[in-house]
């Protein structure tokens, strides 16, 4: 047996071995790249959330206070007259769309990974 066919059946081994290891590497490179480039992402719709929704504090005192004036007072001394109910008081809330709560929750979690030394207990 002639020790040229063995050697190059090694280099041509050797070869494969390579390429395959090459092709691991830039596909593992390039998943990297894609997940650390959808955090990005992530953190940018997180951010353009917060600017769309929230407002400063003034801003919420002043809107309640506002509210007080132009319904509170005004209607609910006729609900508990309506009602006949002394201690009745009107029903303050706020709607967001499920889309938006699922986004501020995934944000949240985020946050919540990023601290992992603080609970957040509740929004």
């Amino acid at each position: 047996m002639s020790i040229k066919p063995i050697i190059f059946i090694l280099i041509k081994l050797t070869t494969t071995i390579i390429k395959t290891f090459y092709r691991l590497s830039v596909i593992t490179l390039l998943l990297a790249i894609v997940i650390f480039s959808c955090e990005d992402e992530k953190q940018k719709s997180f951010d353009q959330l917060i600017e769309k929704h929230i407002i400063s504090t003034d801003q919420g005192v002043n809107i309640f206070k506002e509210f007080q004036i132009n319904r509170t007072n005004i209607l609910e001394p006729i609900l508990q007259n309506r009602y006949k109910d002394s201690t009745f008081q009107d029903t303050k809330f706020v709607w967001l769309s499920l889309e938006d709560m699922k986004e501020y929750i995934t944000y949240i979690d985020a946050i919540q990974d990023q601290n992992p030394n603080s609970d957040i207990t509740g929004l």
